[in-house]
């Protein structure tokens, strides 16, 4: 999985990033960002992520959109659901 901010500060951003990322292996990706604009939406869901998840944003929100994309893998590969916590 990869969880990734659209903003990373240099001169490629997270959604570049993950478009280079699903190029050589299909893994779920979390974007979150600050930015609401429907352009930058627009980009993040060409690379279809797990979820987009806008800050501020609070750690239980981040922890149930991880558990799903990690649920989701392991669906994907065929594993049985297993029983896990986090306390955050």
């Amino acid at each position: 999985m990869l969880l990734l901010d659209v903003q990373l500060g240099g001169e490629i951003d997270g959604i570049l990033h993950a478009k280079k990322v699903v190029r050589i292996r299909q893994v779920p990706i979390v974007f979150v960002t600050s930015m609401r604009d429907d352009q930058t939406f627009e980009r993040a869901r060409q690379i279809q992520p797990v979820v987009f998840i806008l800050k501020p944003f609070d750690t239980l929100q981040l922890q149930r959109a991880i558990e799903l994309a990690v649920e989701g893998l392991a669906k994907a590969a065929g594993i049985q659901k297993t029983i896990w916590s986090t306390k955050v």
